[in-house]
């Protein structure tokens, strides 16, 4: 059994911008894809539902502003933002509608697990990692996006951790660290794979899967292909080390450009 996982960031899409939405979806069923996580999806993901616009100048008919709706089959969506501090805001770029993650699924062919209650575990953001500014180890900027899928009739449990990664960098931590842009962006990219990743991808409590398999994506804004080996080596406090020397390892699939800047269809 094969399930087909993607991921696009779509930047700044919102409920008042029916662009590209035709062209999403196009790729989106195309490919048979059976859970699709976005990044840069603004106003609380009200453009994931949708809602149809009439009586626009220039419009002949009404015009329906929604991701779902114009997917094949049975989906379900979750919107979630992180916590962002005032003085990291300059990452967001200049648009103040509420960045965020959304990840969709297909309802026929995956489960959310329940809680003690009966209740669904719904995506959220993840928040709990350990941070140390004295090993460099500072909080994300975008704090990911985390997300648990019980596979239909099978003993086995999908992990998704959708992130976006620091573009630039922050003057105000030159009291006490100085590193480049490009070095922010490993140090993220080493906190969300050698610390998020391992705990979440170890983490067997409240499950009765007997394989839980933990796939992380999203834009890292750097080329894991040139800058970063296949597979990367970790150590126990999840620094980036040799082969030799690792504790666990985690496997980087990226083999081509993730930045399109075509606009053919």
């Amino acid at each position: 059994m094969r399930y087909r996982i993607c991921s696009f960031n779509v930047k700044n899409l919102s409920d008042g911008d029916g662009r590209d939405l035709d062209r999403i979806a196009k790729i989106i069923n195309d490919n048979h894809a059976d859970i699709v996580c976005l990044q840069e999806v603004l106003q609380e993901g009200k453009i994931l539902e949708g809602f149809s616009v009439s009586g626009v100048a220039g419009q002949a008919k009404a015009y329906d502003r929604s991701l779902l709706r114009r997917l094949r089959g049975h989906w379900r969506s979750q919107w979630k933002a992180p916590k962002i501090r005032l003085d990291m805001e300059q990452y967001l770029g200049g648009d103040r509608r509420g960045e965020g993650f959304a990840i969709l699924w297909k309802t026929d062919r995956l489960d959310l697990p329940k809680d003690k209650y009966g209740n669904d575990v719904l995506p959220t953001i993840y928040e709990n990692y350990k941070t140390d500014p004295v090993d460099s180890k500072l909080r994300l900027i975008r704090d990911p996006l985390y997300a648990r899928f019980i596979v239909h009739n099978r003993p086995a449990e999908i992990r998704i951790i959708s992130t976006h990664l620091i573009f630039g960098k922050n003057d105000s931590l030159k009291d006490f660290i100085d590193y480049g842009a490009m070095e922010m962006r490993r140090k993220e990219f080493e906190m969300i794979a050698g610390q998020i990743y391992y705990r979440v991808s170890e983490m067997y409590k409240d499950i009765n899967a007997t394989a839980p398999y933990t796939i992380m994506l999203g834009d890292y804004n750097m080329n894991l292909g040139s800058s970063l080996p296949i597979t990367l080596a970790f150590d126990k406090k999840g620094r980036i080390v040799s082969d030799s020397n690792a504790y666990f390892t985690v496997n980087n699939l990226q083999n081509a450009l993730t930045t399109l800047k075509s606009k053919e269809p």
